[in-house]
């Protein structure tokens, strides 16, 4: 789960994940 605020961090780290 990613909250809107830290909506950046997680799509760095997903994408990262991926």
């Amino acid at each position: 789960d990613c909250m809107e605020l830290l909506y950046m961090a997680c799509g760095t780290w997903a994408a990262s994940f991926l």
